[in-house]
């Protein structure tokens, strides 16, 4: 009874008690356990009321309206939990299919994740690729149907009322237990959108001892009720159906589904996990003694991380998480340390501030797909200049094989002893506040959200410190106009010895920790962490200058994102040189390149084995941007997506006002894509910033039509909100076009000449290309698109050829 109903016994509930953050970093407590809690509160009490616990009888301890039916039902429920023969029921709802012989084999591990698989290995596991882990989850209408099936045999049904409102409510809660289930990665279910449509005057055991069926109930009576009602509900989502859930199923997301969430039968993961877990432990890992890993733990501040599998197309991905905090155990109480990388946090700004002080030392790495423009924009420039623009581009793209994984760690912490250019740095931290977003209800009235802050921490060398409006004016404030910066006065000094020791503890000593064992990486930097990147792109910038130094020269662009490397020259004789160092590999760097990745626009064999050509008309593709081989114009690569895929990457939130978040995420979602490398006629041609405008505007047309897709009937926004959505991504989109950029480094003399009618006409048509699928649902908004074009729609048949021709591309 105390754990069904906690808030009438005075414990810990989610209605009136507040979450202590030292305890979890969840929003809210997990009440599995709390016998701790509950015999120190009835301690209390009874010290408080003078009582002797050994004489005071049970019921005492029970509020007066539960003691009667409330009672007896909960007992009913217990003794219909024993009796519940869950493993039946799993195996009638969610049968096991027949596992392929692979599976009890070892399969292959995402090689972009772990270390290298041997000759040996790969011969026994070739036919692994043929696998789909993902195919052998449970559909989710089936785990659906299981928990409906265990809550409907251990819930007593008197417990939903009488009569026609026992059904009803029954229904309902049932439809949402189904909604629970199908939800996808970070989207919730309140407790506020269950209760809305359940009835509670025919709920009996809710009623005050003395009250009859005739009785009219008043505000007092309906609230205490529906508070009952409340905590009720709330014990069977999330004490009964999501245990329920964590002790049948593995619940994952995949590396291809995005959000998605797949539901895996405990012994059908198993099948599937042991064996990638058995080729991943002794090539990156080698384990410790337990009395060892905790002694260690103790003496220093980084934890440990837990190692988990993601499941891919075919085969397994690890991934660690660093930001997670783990529970431990001091003077008797369970707390909360600090996660690894809020640890490391400090050692990331110290190391940031090199970044840009050294530019030098990170030679031609790339922090994000916006930094290739800068790069290929002066590459065209120089090349315009001295007369070789018109001579044919040679392009390699290759990819080195476990990046982070590979790179030897004593390699990697010589090259930090001589990075660090300062004895000692000074963190420090502010707030940047943005106004809240001013929107309009139904009625016209405005809802002001709450303001957007933001906490930026940075480093600087002790001997460079900058006033702090100084700092923000030439750092910070760049782009950011009605933006507050608020100087937090935190302060953190950081000796280089310090930060070295913490970097080599990071590096070498990283405890990860698999079942109930601990381990060692033994070699790599541990993936997921804050330093990983920057750490990968210092020491490929040295593996550049001891080994690709042949490429300084201004007739190659050498780029790489992080292990990506791509290779622009006039000269096929260099191009041939990268390919043939980066295939033979470069051992005392850990290197090795995914030759089945590799990908050049010309003839070239390395060893005897021809490496993949990209045909000559099309464009070529690096990291998500195609690049024309001829002119080195950036286009976007457009989006072969379904509704189905879109529809898994989505975030959708069922609110009080769930059109205003759907016009939000949609506007949100454009900016996103506005890159300015896109839209730059003054750099690409005219054909392929239209054609690239259209993609961008299609890529949210699907993005709109999914959220549309997964909203429920009863919350679809109205049509004047869709056409008013739709305007506002046109008005939004020629605004970013049109900004001017030249105050950031590499974008002076950006210029867009599209305009309004052609974005309008584009944007209408990429629409009406996909909600046309569905005419008569969106019929107000297909009218609206067909004006539109008209509307827009140039006169001039130029003009109309390339608007056509990017509508088509």
């Amino acid at each position: 009874m105390k754990y069904i109903f906690p808030r009438q016994s005075g414990l810990h509930n989610v209605f009136t008690s507040k979450v202590d953050y030292r305890d979890t970093a969840q929003p809210f407590k997990d009440y599995t356990l709390r016998e701790q809690e509950i015999a120190r509160v009835r301690h209390e009490q009874y010290v408080k009321s003078g009582a002797r616990e050994d004489v005071d009888s049970f019921k005492t301890n029970i509020p007066k309206r539960l003691r009667a039916q409330a009672l007896e039902l909960v007992g009913k429920l217990r003794a219909l939990h024993q009796a519940c023969s869950y493993t039946e029921l799993l195996r009638y709802y969610c049968p096991v299919k027949t596992l392929p012989a692979i599976a009890a084999k070892p399969n292959r591990v995402d090689s972009s994740a772990s270390a290298k698989v041997t000759e040996e290995s790969s011969v026994k596991l070739a036919s692994a690729h043929d696998l789909c882990f993902t195919d052998l989850a449970c559909p989710v209408s089936d785990v659906s149907a299981f928990c409906r099936a265990v809550l409907s045999k251990v819930v007593p049904k008197v417990f939903w009322g009488e009569g026609p409102t026992r059904s009803w409510n029954m229904r309902v809660f049932m439809r949402h237990v189904d909604r629970f289930v199908v939800l996808r990665k970070f989207e919730s279910l309140t407790l506020h959108e269950v209760m809305q449509d359940l009835k509670i005057a025919d709920i009996t055991w809710l009623q005050p001892p003395k009250a009859t069926a005739t009785s009219k109930m008043s505000q007092s009576d309906f609230l205490k009720r529906r508070e009952l009602l409340m905590e009720f509900v709330y014990y069977l989502l999330d004490s009964f159906l999501i245990p329920l859930i964590r002790s049948n199923f593995h619940v994952t997301e995949s590396n291809v589904h995005k959000n998605r969430l797949f539901y895996f039968r405990h012994d059908v993961w198993r099948t599937l996990a042991e064996p990638s877990l058995t080729i991943l432990k002794p090539s990156m890992f080698e384990e410790m003694k337990t009395e060892n890993a905790q002694k260690l733990l103790a003496k220093r501040s980084l934890g440990y991380s837990h190692i988990r599998l993601l499941p891919k197309g075919t085969g397994m991905r690890p991934i660690t998480n660093l930001r997670r905090r783990v529970q431990v155990r001091r003077g008797g109480n369970v707390i909360l340390r600090r996660s690894i990388n809020s640890v490391m946090a400090p050692t990331f700004n110290v190391l940031n501030y090199e970044k840009s002080a050294q530019p030098a030392r990170l030679g031609s790495s790339l922090f994000s797909i916006g930094d290739i423009f800068p790069k290929l924009r002066a590459f065209r420039s120089s090349l315009q200049a001295r007369g070789l623009a018109d001579r044919p581009l040679f392009l390699a793209k290759l990819d080195v094989q476990s990046c982070f994984d590979t790179i030897p760690q004593q390699q990697l912490i010589q090259l930090l002893q001589n990075l660090l250019s300062a004895n000692d740095y000074r963190v420090s931290r502010h707030a940047e506040v943005r106004p809240p977003q001013i929107q309009h209800d139904r009625a016209g009235a405005f809802l002001s959200a709450r303001p957007l802050i933001k906490f930026v921490a940075h480093g600087r060398a002790a001997g460079k410190l900058l006033p702090f409006e100084q700092l923000m004016r030439q750092e910070f404030a760049t782009g950011k106009k009605g933006t507050v910066f608020v100087d937090s006065v935190v302060q953190s000094v950081q000796h280089k010895e310090e930060v070295l020791g913490l970097l080599r503890e990071h590096v070498e000593r990283n405890i990860v920790k698999i079942g109930k064992k601990f381990y060692r990486q033994k070699q790599g930097v541990p993936q997921g962490s804050v330093v990983s990147t920057l750490l990968c792109n210092f020491f490929y910038a040295r593996l550049e200058d001891q080994c690709l130094g042949f490429l300084r020269k201004a007739d190659c662009l050498l780029l790489r994102l992080i292990d990506d490397f791509l290779l622009i020259t006039l000269h096929r004789v260099d191009a041939e040189r990268f390919v043939q160092v980066m295939y033979e590999g470069v051992p005392e760097f850990g290197v090795s390149v995914k030759k089945q990745k590799a990908l050049v626009n010309f003839d070239v064999e390395v060893q005897g084995i021809g490496v993949m050509k990209q045909p000559e008309a099309a464009t070529f593709p690096y990291c998500g941007i195609s690049i024309d081989t001829a002119t080195l114009d950036v286009s976007r690569v457009p989006d072969r997506k379904t509704t189905s895929n879109v529809c898994d990457a989505l975030t959708v939130d069922i609110t009080a006002v769930p059109g205003q978040t759907f016009h939000r995420k949609a506007l949100n979602a454009l900016k996103i894509r506005m890159h300015k490398m896109f839209f730059d006629t003054a750099f690409n041609a005219l054909p392929t910033v239209l054609t690239n405008l259209y993609h961008t505007f299609h890529e949210s047309a699907l993005r709109c039509y999914g959220y549309l897709k997964s909203l429920p009937p009863n919350r679809q926004p109205p049509p004047r909100l869709l056409i008013k959505t739709v305007a506002e991504l046109v008005a939004l989109a020629l605004a970013m076009m049109k900004r001017r950029t030249a105050s950031k480094k590499g974008w002076a003399g950006y210029e867009c000449t599209v305009g309004k009618r052609q974005t309008k006409w584009l944007a209408c048509k990429a629409f009406q290309d996909v909600f046309q699928r569905r005419q008569t649902r969106f019929a107000v908004l297909l009218a609206w698109l067909e004006d539109g074009l008209l509307a827009a729609w140039p006169t001039s048949r130029v003009e109309r050829g390339l608007m056509e021709g990017a509508a088509g591309g």
